[in-house]
């Protein structure tokens, strides 16, 4: 059962370096959007000029995320 159970900081920091090395396009899609790190790393990735498309559901979570993404262009 360890093989399936994963530390959630691990994962946070193989997804902003899978971002890090993107050099063409970024597609995300998320139910909820709640962590500001990954948010930014979003960002720099879209200011280096690569194609960011994010797909995230209409619910109260996901508010503030999309006022940065939104604030950002």
């Amino acid at each position: 059962m360890n093989e399936i159970l994963t530390n959630g900081t691990e994962i946070k920091q193989r997804i902003i370096s899978e971002i890090q090395k993107a050099n063409q396009n970024i597609f995300l899609a998320m139910a909820w959007f709640t962590d500001r790190d990954i948010a930014n790393e979003i960002i720099a990735a879209k200011k280096r000029n690569l194609n960011v498309d994010i797909i995230l559901s209409s619910n109260a979570q996901n508010e503030t995320v999309k006022q940065m993404f939104k604030s950002e262009n």
